[in-house]
């Protein structure tokens, strides 16, 4: 007869995770080690029960989707969150005691509040202190937990291509000095230009794809729940964003193409690369989804469902924006 699996209550796994003291380097997990191993038979087992619940519970696309920032990082890089670092970020934040993780589901925006560790070493301790692998009830990596997880955004969307396009480009800072590697490529990581490789290099690094991707869904959802963008008008609109000296944040068109999948008409602003570098990374957002917006204005039907929505979202961002 297979025995039931014990949980730990939740108050004795807090006042655990509570020897931590907040950290996750070597010698806090090494405490909680020890701790575990002091307890009773099935402590390790029933605390590794509890905390893949409490991970899993974490496992929310809110949470995943916010710009955070890591306290091993010596300049104010926002990147991206993977299927892995989001596992060590919610190892991380349960690291950081029950207040933490209760304040993060109510508001995920906390998470912007500070900077985080690797909390990868948590995730071995109970293993550590049983001295065997542990196997838990709950699988808690990165999109198990399904009813948090909704729909894809604008950019990851199935089909030949999503409506809109942002296309970013800096042109006073272009990449160099960075290793770079391409199939078939290799780079001795000096400088290297970008007419060296058919690829597009001057894509904006300082300007976080999180804030892309707000910009984009604030842009396609009410084109969508108009019917998308008139066949006879365009396939998709490219907006390109050049970030260089200067405004010009009147839209102006540019040459498109046609393809297999239809029409692409091609709109483009720009704006001042030193101010927007300046932006908080809400401002940056939101300066973005106006330009986006008022690109995609350009090209749609006057009788289009989708105009009003397009333009309060202009018109939320136009304060960051001179006046055209």
């Amino acid at each position: 007869m297979r025995l039931r699996r014990r949980v730990m209550p939740e108050k004795e796994f807090w006042s655990h995770i509570d020897v931590l003291g907040g950290s996750v380097d070597e010698d806090a997990v090494a405490r909680l080690v020890d701790r575990l191993r002091e307890r009773r038979r099935g402590t390790p087992e029933a605390f590794a029960e509890r905390l893949a619940q409490v991970l899993y519970d974490l496992d929310r696309q809110d949470l995943f989707e916010q710009p955070v920032q890591w306290d091993d990082d010596p300049d104010d890089h926002v990147i991206p969150l993977s299927s892995d670092t989001f596992l060590y970020l919610r190892a991380g934040l349960v690291a950081k005691g029950r207040q933490a993780v209760d304040q993060a589901i109510a508001d995920p925006r906390t998470l912007r509040n500070r900077r985080w560790s690797d909390g990868e070493g948590l995730l071995y301790a109970a293993e550590e202190a049983a001295g065997r692998e542990i196997d838990t009830k709950y699988d808690y990596e990165t999109g198990s937990n399904e009813a948090y997880w909704t729909m894809p955004s604008p950019s990851e969307m199935d089909g030949p291509r999503p409506p809109v396009a942002p296309i970013l480009s800096d042109l006073l800072e272009p990449i160099d000095g960075e290793p770079f590697e391409a199939p078939g490529v290799e780079s001795d990581g000096g400088d290297f230009e970008p007419d060296d490789l058919d690829l597009d290099f001057d894509w904006p690094l300082w300007f976080p794809e999180i804030a892309v991707d707000g910009a984009l869904d604030a842009v396609v959802q009410p084109l969508l729940e108009h019917g998308g963008l008139p066949a006879d008008i365009a396939a998709q609109v490219e907006v390109r964003v050049d970030f260089g000296n200067g405004w010009q944040v009147v839209p102006q068109q540019r040459a498109g193409v046609v393809d297999e999948f239809g029409k692409v008409v091609a709109v483009g602003c720009q704006l001042d690369q030193p101010t927007a570098k300046s932006w908080p990374i809400y401002d940056q957002e939101r300066a973005l989804a106006a330009v986006l917006a008022r690109c995609v204005l350009t090209v749609l039907p006057d009788a289009h469902g989708a105009r009003q929505a397009l333009a309060d979202v202009d018109a939320a961002g136009t304060d960051l924006l001179p006046r055209s």
